[in-house]
């Protein structure tokens, strides 16, 4: 596959061809004018294109200086294009939320007429965004061999395809040092939107979880916390009951960033669990009704709910509940652990099967307080844990974090003022921009000599 070098070494040949062309109508003795008048041009056109072939390379070397200069980069280009796919990805998550909850009483209806006209905005702004984003990567990825191509169309003899060749350089030349300066422009112009959602959003991305976690009995209650599984980042914290993670609110959908490997970790009686799979990456999702679904678990824990936490650092073979009865058979080598904490209040039978109760102590987790008991085993073997408890109802009192407040979001995109800034950011101001870089690729065009006209005759 012919590359950049190759059309230009093309371009060069044809440059001298065009020079000497002119010159052999320039001694051709043929006394006519309309021949005689292409001598020179070709002789201009041979010596214009040998320049720009020999100064190519600083061509797009001055290019790139200018994005520099007004403070663009392809690097800035790319953050500010990621940052407006995922605000407005943000209002399309909104919108498939409203769609996918439940609604028996029809309260939701409401909310998604309203938020259904931002949901087609922001289906429009990512067609624009990526079409900036796509017209972008043919100048950064392919810009120079087109450029090189136009070269090559430019030298052609006789202006067969001058103005295409004009246009093309032209355009390659002058979208390489005006697409990067693109987010400057529009900040400097309309200034910076309220954001909303872009920072970490921008980085992290966005998705819609429906979770279960469950322990080796059954399913667990508790404190999700879901952080970043390579530097330990909170991204959000939600609560499980009765093993399904749902928000402060009660909704059982709730948001996520999509893009990092997530680990997920399971808190009750200020006992923290990791949740399996670890980490968590894409795969490891299905798609249900167009939010992620997954189902964790930990197999460490005995139970987690009800008032009491039975945990081990053993390997749990077996495990059931039974009313307040929760027994297992746990396989543990010498010395290794089952641990039983329970809140104050709770009526408790434990039978350890064996295992030697090695000491007591006390615990607090928020406004909840109570007791913990630890066995060891004396010898390696599988042992039958058994633990019945009469526990009263516990409400975990926890702060919660949304990764997106759906219902902040709604009200912030419905800020008149909000939707002034980001109409003239995301919108008018690069459409304008587009504009003017196209008009200034044709007038370099215009100044490379590609003047013809085609005019379309139908008739």
């Amino acid at each position: 596959m012919a590359g950049e070098v190759d059309y230009l070494i093309l371009a060069y040949r044809l440059s001298v061809l065009t020079f000497y062309l002119g010159a052999l109508i320039y001694a051709l003795p043929i006394p006519y004018q309309g021949l005689k008048r292409w001598a020179p041009r070709l002789l201009a056109d041979g010596i214009g294109a040998l320049v720009i072939v020999l100064v190519f390379e600083a061509l797009f070397q001055l290019a790139n200086t200018l994005a520099a200069m007004a403070g663009g980069s392809w690097e800035l280009l790319e953050s500010w294009a990621m940052g407006g796919i995922a605000e407005f990805l943000t209002i399309k998550a909104v919108a498939a939320l409203l769609n996918v909850l439940p609604d028996p009483l029809g309260v939701l209806r409401g909310a998604q007429v309203v938020v259904k006209p931002l949901d087609r905005l922001a289906t429009t702004a990512l067609f624009f965004i990526a079409f900036i984003v796509g017209l972008a990567e043919i100048v950064k990825v392919y810009g120079r061999l087109l450029a090189a191509i136009g070269v090559a169309l430019y030298a052609a003899p006789f202006r067969v395809a001058r103005s295409a060749g004009a246009w093309l350089l032209s355009f390659i030349l002058v979208f390489t040092a005006g697409l990067q300066a693109l987010p400057v422009f529009a900040t400097a112009i309309g200034g910076t939107p309220q954001p909303i959602g872009i920072g970490p959003i921008a980085e992290k991305g966005l998705a819609l979880l429906k979770g279960n976690v469950s322990t080796m009995e059954g399913p667990a209650d508790g404190v999700i916390l879901v952080t970043d599984a390579d530097t330990g980042e909170v991204y959000a914290v939600y609560l499980a009951e009765n093993g399904t993670i749902m928000n402060d609110h009660g909704s059982t959908i709730v948001t996520i960033p999509s893009k990092p490997n997530l680990a997920y970790k399971l808190v009750y009686l200020n006992v923290t669990f990791y949740l399996e799979p670890y980490p968590v990456n894409k795969t490891d999702y299905k798609i249900v009704e167009g939010a992620w679904s997954i189902d964790l678990k930990t197999s460490y824990a005995l139970t987690a709910r009800n008032g009491i936490a039975v945990y081990t650092n053993g390997e749990i073979l077996s495990a059931s509940r039974n009313g307040g009865t929760v027994e297992g058979v746990i396989h543990l080598q010498q010395g290794q652990y089952v641990s039983v904490r329970y809140v104050d209040g709770c009526t408790i039978d434990i039978d350890p099967g064996g295992l030697q109760e090695v000491g007591e102590s006390e615990w607090q987790w928020g406004d909840l307080h109570g007791q913990a008991i630890k066995y060891e085993a004396p010898d390696a073997g599988d042992y039958h844990f058994q633990v019945t408890a009469d526990c009263p109802q516990l409400h975990i009192s926890y702060d919660t974090k949304d990764y997106v407040n759906i219902a902040k979001k709604i009200a912030a995109y419905y800020d008149i003022n909000v939707i002034q800034a980001f109409i003239a950011y995301w919108f008018t101001i690069p459409t304008i921009y587009i504009a003017i870089l196209t008009s200034a690729s044709l007038g370099v065009a215009r100044l490379l000599g590609g003047r013809e006209r085609f005019p379309l005759r139908v008739f």
